[in-house]
């Protein structure tokens, strides 16, 4: 039985978790600047490029993690961990993953609709998925930024999760992506 996480399946999990954390400080960011006057145009146009290249990255790792999970599987919960705290262990991860996967297609898809250029860090431009529309962009827009929210959520259960674990359970779950 399996019983941690495989030394691949630990560094990409810290990385997205890593990144998820700079992509929601970069998020931050953009929405002031967007708010702010027109002379941050070269600003709005760096931190897009950032938040865009960051976004195609996780993606990128979270479907390398995905295949990985599903070759190799995860470790069952800790002996003893009641099925309630399981189901709700199992529901956060898989909304995690449909979060980070449909996350960065949908701002794909807001900047299209908004005639932005996507690139990832510069290094290669994407091209529009939809035509310009500034109704579809703003709708598309307000899904990315709740996903946002709904991820951050989702993050500090997930975080309840391990102290919860570590400090009352002493099941040393932690330890399992931890190496």
């Amino acid at each position: 039985m399996l019983e941690g996480y495989s030394r691949e399946q630990r560094l990409i999990h810290w990385t997205v978790a890593g990144l998820v954390v700079a992509q929601i400080l970069i998020g931050i960011s953009l929405a002031k600047l967007l708010q702010s006057s027109p002379e941050n145009a070269d600003e709005l146009s760096r931190m897009l490029g950032l938040h865009g290249g960051t976004g195609t990255l996780l993606f990128v790792l979270m479907a390398w993690r995905l295949s990985l999970r599903r070759r190799l599987g995860v470790p069952p919960p800790p002996e003893g961990t009641p099925e309630d705290v399981s189901t709700l262990a199992r529901l956060n991860h898989l909304t995690f993953y449909v979060l980070l996967l449909a996350m960065p297609i949908v701002g794909w898809l807001a900047a299209s609709a908004s005639g932005q250029q996507l690139s990832v860090f510069g290094l290669v431009h994407l091209p529009a998925l939809i035509g310009k529309n500034q109704d579809v962009a703003a709708a598309l827009t307000r899904m990315h930024v709740a996903s946002g929210y709904l991820l951050i959520c989702l993050i500090g259960l997930h975080l309840m999760g391990v102290v919860y674990h570590t400090y009352m359970r002493r099941d040393g779950l932690l330890r399992r992506m931890t190496g």
